[in-house]
């Protein structure tokens, strides 16, 4: 018997007639959701495979946690028959206006106003007491269940959705770095009734007031959790200014019901701890169910969740911690951005470059700019800042028309061409405090961006070049090393490092590193067919820069917090949709810009 036919029994039975039967869109469960039409109302049918195994001498969870609720005066839908057998449920039909709708389409205002109402009944939902052999007094977010979510991000999300881009003998680092924080979060004096799924997909919005669904997975935990899944959730960003004012109104509301007797600095401690693990649990959902089950419409989810990690880790002493691999995979190479240089006017090229930028002379029919995106792509690097200039138009028309799914690119207009350095220093504001990526648009190569990033994050250096051995190297430009370390630059105009010289005219690919860069960067080789970075000893290049060695103008590094000095381009933002990003890279606290 279908699914639909037990519906339509179970409704009969209750004296209702129903006229069709719909499905609509479920939950990341087992469970399956139905609309029943009436002749001049609705309800929500709701087959659900647990209840109808469910032994006859144990108590049903969603009946359970609904009556608790309901009692407490939480609304949540009415329960109108059921049946064990079939696993069947008639539930009050409370529409499909979820918070997460609402809040987009409302004023500000007026959405501000259904997130109060939620955190007031997220507070009635923390307030319930009860027997602890039962639901939900009985289940705690205790240490083993932490590390359950925490391994699963580690499975479905490292080893499976990011399997390509994640080094699985970092797995190990990384968990001890989860344990850690588990222990952090077991204070079972502290703990509360929690909803478990508390966020903008699991409250519907029905005659203005919010109603509670999904809520049969609720357990004992901190406070900060059911707070962190309604403020850091990963269907919606709210405002930096309301998310303060709730979770303040949240605090307040737990002192004055005697659930709480932390200050507000301590709540925001834990707050934060929280949102990370329940960011790292909702990833490893989402992976598992993208991956596994096959269902992409959580795949969109991954970006804007990875996305508040770097929060989490500048706000919290302890998300710092981490180095090495842990720190690279909590962090998140998703994180690092990619500055490609496209201004340029090609002049060797001419007179090819007279009509078409040189970024897009095609190589193999394809765009040369199209073979840098392909591999900041594969190495996780998806926001990317492209500064243009000559043609500018026609490089900007072809990345917006052509399909270049998973990256976010913006443009940085340059009406009077910037050069270089005034182009990168132009967009410091975009590129933020982070570690980022510095690449030409017009080379053609194999480099692995991955490794070279991991190398760069192991230096600990304040930026790190990759080089490339040639024998026209002294016609091109050479770079001094020694040691590993950068000491000079050479190029064929005879100017070098040496901080009084202005070097105004060298060649595009030596010359940021010869105008802004000190002696103490890393010089690495390109990676070899194993993927291992080999070192540069002082005997291949001396530290006069006389052979050997040439900049593939690639470099990783950070940019100091000094404003601009001048700006006269515009900044342009093309995004794309969101594909998977690794999280591995954690930036270092060194600079390469200068005053």
């Amino acid at each position: 018997m279908t699914i639909e036919n037990n519906i339509r029994i179970l409704s009969e039975r209750a004296g209702l007639a129903p006229v069709s039967i719909t499905p609509v869109q479920g939950d990341a469960s087992g469970r399956q959701y139905f609309r029943i039409f009436l002749e001049k109302a609705s309800l929500i049918g709701c087959h659900d495979p647990a209840f109808a195994s469910l032994p006859p001498q144990e108590a049903y969870p969603f009946l359970h946690m609904q009556q608790m609720l309901s009692a407490k005066g939480v609304r949540v839908p009415e329960v109108i028959a059921k049946e064990r057998q079939s696993g069947t449920l008639l539930l009050e039909d409370c529409g499909n206006l979820l918070l997460q709708n609402a809040a987009e389409d409302l004023s500000p205002d007026a959405a501000a106003d259904l997130y109060r109402s939620a955190v007031d009944t997220m507070l009635l939902i923390q307030s319930m007491k009860g027997e602890k052999n039962s639901l939900p007094f009985s289940l705690a977010f205790d240490r083993e269940k932490l590390m359950f979510e925490f391994d699963f991000f580690i499975e479905h999300a490292l080893l499976g959705y990011f399997s390509e881009v994640f080094n699985p003998l970092q797995a190990g680092a990384l968990r001890r770095e989860f344990e850690t924080i588990a222990d952090m979060l077991v204070l079972p004096d502290r703990f509360v009734p929690n909803h478990r799924d508390y966020h903008s997909r699991n409250i519907l919005i029905h005659d203005a007031t919010p109603v509670i669904i999904d809520f049969q997975d609720a357990r004992m935990g901190l406070a900060q959790y059911d707070a962190a899944s309604l403020l850091r959730d990963s269907y919606i960003r709210i405002d930096d200014a309301l998310r303060e004012e709730l979770t303040l109104r949240h605090h307040q509301g737990l002192i004055e019901r005697e659930l709480s007797c932390e200050s507000y600095e301590e709540y925001l401690r834990y707050f934060t701890l929280s949102s990370f693990q329940r960011s790292i649990k909702a990833i490893g959902t989402f992976c598992f169910q993208t991956v596994t089950l096959g269902k992409q419409g959580y795949e969109h989810s991954i970006a804007p969740t990875l996305a508040y990690l770097e929060d989490y880790r500048l706000q919290h002493p302890e998300l710092k911690k981490s180095d090495g691999a842990a720190g690279a995979s909590l962090c998140g190479s998703e994180l690092m951005k990619a500055f490609v240089l496209a201004a340029g006017f090609g002049t060797r090229l001419r007179p090819l470059t007279d009509h078409l930028p040189k970024p897009l002379v095609p190589v193999l029919n394809i765009p040369g700019l199209f073979y840098t995106f392909a591999l900041l792509k594969k190495a996780g690097i998806t926001e990317i800042i492209c500064n243009i200039h000559h043609h500018a138009d026609s490089i900007r028309r072809q990345i917006e028309t052509s399909c270049i799914p998973g990256l976010t690119i913006t443009f940085s207009v340059e009406p009077e061409i910037l050069g270089t350095g005034g182009g990168l220093k132009h967009c410091q504001p975009l590129l933020g405090e982070e570690d980022f990526l510095l690449v030409n648009s017009d080379i053609i190569t194999d480099i692995d961006f991955r490794e070279l990033a991991d190398a760069h994050q192991r230096s600990g250096l304040a930026g790190t070049l990759c080089l490339h051995p040639t024998p026209d190297a002294p016609s091109i430009g050479t770079v001094g090393v020694e040691d590993g370390l950068v000491c000079d630059f050479a190029n064929r105009r005879g100017t070098g490092i040496a901080p009084h010289i202005s070097i105004q005219e060298a060649p595009s690919s030596v010359r940021l590193f010869s105008s802004i860069c000190t002696p103490g960067f890393r010089a690495s080789l390109k990676p070899d067919s194993t993927g291992c970075l080999s070192a540069i000893s002082s005997d291949i290049m001396s530290t006069e820069g006389c052979g050997g060695i040439s900049a593939h103008s690639q470099a990783i590094g950070k940019p100091t917090s000094q404003p601009m000095k001048s700006s006269t381009g515009q900044a342009r933002r093309l995004k794309q949709p969101q594909a998977q990003s690794p999280i591995r890279f954690h930036p270092t606290p060194s600079s390469i810009l200068r005053p």
